[in-house]
C-alpha cells in the first residue's frame, strides 16, 4: 500500500518537481519497491529486517520510550527530488506541506506504519 500511496502522491505533483537532483535530463516517474539484495548492494548499512527491531530490542533491554516520526511516504517519494522543493520554486512549498498533511493523516489513521523511530533504552539490570 505504501508504494501505491506514493505513486500516487508523485502524479499529483507538477511534473517540474518530479525533476531528479541526480540527473535534471530526467523525472521522477514512479516509485518502486527495492529488493533485499538490491538494498543489501546498494547500502548495507539499510535495515532490510526493520521489522525484528523493536522486538529484539525489547529482548534485552527495557524500553522507556518509543518516539515514531513517520517518513512511511515521504523518505522514498522525495528521494532525488527534495531538492526542488525550495522558496524560489513558486508552490513547491505549498506541495511540500500537502505531502506532510497527507503523510501525517494516513500514520495518525494508521493507515501507514512510522518507518523511522527514536527508541529510548536502558539495560534491563537498570
Amino acid at each position: 500500500m505504501q508504494i501505491q500511496i506514493m505513486n500516487e502522491q508523485l502524479q499529483q505533483l507538477p511534473k517540474h518537481l518530479c525533476r531528479l537532483i541526480s540527473d535534471r535530463a530526467k523525472f521522477k516517474e514512479r516509485v518502486i519497491r527495492k529488493s533485499l539484495p538490491y538494498m543489501a548492494a546498494a547500502d548495507p548499512s539499510e535495515a532490510v529486517r526493520s521489522s525484528e527491531i523493536v522486538p529484539l530490542l525489547a529482548e534485552y533491554f527495557r524500553i522507556l520510550e518509543i518516539k515514531c516520526y513517520g517518513g512511511a511516504i515521504l523518505h522514498e517519494l522525495l528521494y532525488d527530488i527534495a531538492g526542488n522543493f525550495c522558496e524560489d520554486n513558486t508552490g513547491s512549498l505549498d506541495c511540500l506541506r500537502r505531502l506532510f498533511e497527507t503523510e501525517d493523516q494516513l500514520t495518525a489513521s494508521q493507515t501507514i506504519p512510522d518507518d523511522f523511530a527514536v527508541i529510548i533504552a536502558t539495560s534491563r539490570a537498570s
